[in-house]
C-alpha cells in the first residue's frame, strides 16, 4: 500500500526546506508504516531555486531522498495553456502567478482579479466550483479598500451579463446569516419573521447597514423599525 501525503506548497526560499521534506517522509513513514510519497511544489519567485533532494553521508553510510517537484512560475511562460485549461487547478495557479506579479501594482492586481472572476464563468464551472474557486482567489488577491468597492461594481456587471449572480448571491447569504447572528448573540430572541424579510432584501449596500445596527442598536425592536425604514415601510 502507498500513502500520499501531499507537502503544503512552499511559496518563499528555505535554505533548509530539502531536509524538511526529509524529516516529513521520514516520520510519516515511521508513523503509519506506509510507503511515503513526497511532492513537492514550489510557489516562490526565484527562477533558480529548484531542489530535488536531500542527502548525507558519513563513516560508509549513505542516506538519500529524491522528491519530484514543480515550480509553478515555470507556467507564467505557459499562460495561454492556463487559460485554455479547465482544470480548476489552473485558476489557482493563475491567480498565485498574477499575486506575486502585481505585489507592487494595484491597479493591475484590480485588473488581473477582474479577468480571473470573469473567466469562471467563461470556462462553464458549475456554481459550487465558481463559489470554491473565487474563495481562493480573494484570499490570494487582497485589494485595498477603494479598489474593493469599485471591484464589487464590476462583480455585479459580470454576474448581470451572465445571469448568474452565484457570487454576489453568496455575498448576500452571507451578510444576511451575519445579522442573524449577531442579533442572536446580542438579544437570544429573534423573531422568525426576520429572516424572511430580509430575504427580500438583495442591495448589499443595505445589508451591510443593517448589520452594522445589528451590532449598534440597543434592542431587536429598533432594529426592527430600522429594518422597516430600509423597505421603504411608515
Amino acid at each position: 500500500m502507498v500513502t500520499r501525503f501531499p507537502l503544503p506548497d512552499q511559496r518563499q526560499f528555505q535554505v533548509d526546506f530539502p531536509k524538511r521534506v526529509y524529516i516529513y517522509n521520514h516520520c510519516l513513514f515511521d508513523k503509519y508504516d506506509h510507503e511515503v510519497i513526497s511532492f513537492v511544489v514550489l510557489g516562490d519567485d526565484r527562477p533558480n531555486w529548484r531542489p530535488t533532494s536531500y542527502k548525507y553521508r558519513r563513516w560508509g553510510f549513505h542516506s538519500r531522498l529524491k522528491f519530484p517537484m514543480v515550480k509553478l512560475l515555470d507556467y507564467q511562460a505557459k499562460w495561454q495553456e492556463l487559460e485554455q485549461s479547465q482544470n480548476p487547478f489552473a485558476v489557482i495557479v493563475m491567480a498565485h502567478l498574477q499575486t506575486q506579479a502585481t505585489r507592487q501594482d494595484v491597479q493591475q492586481r484590480f485588473q488581473s482579479k477582474l479577468a480571473l472572476v470573469r473567466g469562471l464563468y467563461e470556462r462553464g464551472y458549475s456554481k459550487k466550483e465558481i463559489l470554491e474557486l473565487f474563495r481562493l482567489i480573494e484570499w490570494m488577491m487582497v485589494l485595498p479598500a477603494e479598489l474593493e468597492d469599485e471591484f464589487r461594481t464590476e462583480l455585479r456587471q459580470i454576474e448581470g451579463g451572465n445571469r448568474m449572480p452565484y457570487i454576489t448571491g453568496f455575498e448576500r447569504d452571507g451578510i444576511r446569516d451575519s445579522v442573524l447572528e449577531v442579533l442572536q448573540a446580542r438579544f437570544e430572541a429573534v423573531p422568525a419573521e426576520l429572516n424572511d424579510r430580509l430575504k427580500t432584501i438583495d442591495d448589499r449596500t443595505v445589508l451591510t447597514q443593517l448589520l452594522r445596527q445589528a451590532a449598534t442598536l440597543s434592542s431587536v425592536e429598533a432594529f426592527q423599525q430600522a429594518l422597516s425604514q430600509s423597505q421603504g415601510e411608515n
